[in-house]
């Protein structure tokens, strides 16, 4: 299961594993995908925009045990974001 908050926890300074960095993104410039997973989870990527993928760099565990991962898209069109984290064990969230 891969989890993933846009928002994050609402904490306007500490920002959390499973938020996008900047909440509010700027088009030209890059976003950040944070997710995190079950522990056994050992690959996973972004997707976005016609086909475009983008691995996801495993930042170790969190103190709950799940595996942590970022990928940043670089950089944003105008218009809506949509992208989606596929998992190699079939799992996916889009946003």
């Amino acid at each position: 299961m891969i989890r993933h908050r846009p928002q994050g926890r609402g904490h306007p300074y500490q920002p959390d594993d499973e938020q996008r960095l900047p909440l509010l993104p700027v088009a030209g410039q890059p976003v950040e995908i944070r997710a995190t997973s079950h522990p056994e989870l050992t690959d996973a990527v972004l997707e976005f925009g016609e086909r475009e993928q983008v691995p996801m760099v495993d930042r170790g565990y969190d103190r709950s045990g799940r595996r942590r991962g970022v990928g940043t898209l670089n950089p944003l069109a105008p218009g809506e974001l949509r992208y989606r984290i596929a998992a190699d064990d079939g799992s996916t969230r889009t946003r």
